[in-house]
């Protein structure tokens, strides 16, 4: 007599790849690290120069509210977790200064304020 078989509990496929890991989704999250924060910047500096009533605490907070989005997908981009530490200390950095110098560039090619 054969004893009843036990059932996986795992779905079908290949179980060592979590579902989250697709390359769509690491394309779609590599994308946002990357555009989201430019994207952020690039509306707060077009809304708040139409008016002139921009102030600078804006801008640092549009910069922040930017590189938080873009650390929010590397975040969910990072695979193991022990490179999340990490790519939560170098990416801000790395993403401030470019959203600065983008800030810079960009305000002088759209309203022509060049240092």
């Amino acid at each position: 007599m054969v004893p009843f078989a036990r059932r996986s509990t795992q779905p079908l496929g290949i179980v060592a790849i979590p579902v989250n890991r697709t390359f769509f989704r690491r394309a779609v999250l590599g994308g946002g690290a990357v555009f989201l924060p430019l994207g952020i910047v690039a509306v707060y500096l077009l809304v708040s120069r139409q008016d002139l009533k921009f102030s600078v605490a804006g801008d640092y907070l549009a910069l922040l509210a930017a590189a938080s989005a873009g650390t929010l997908c590397v975040w969910h981009l990072a695979g193991p977790a022990k490179w999340r530490p990490t790519a939560m200390v170098i990416y801000p950095l790395v993403c401030l200064a470019a959203l600065f110098m983008f800030t810079l560039s960009f305000l002088c090619k759209v309203f022509g304020e060049c240092l």
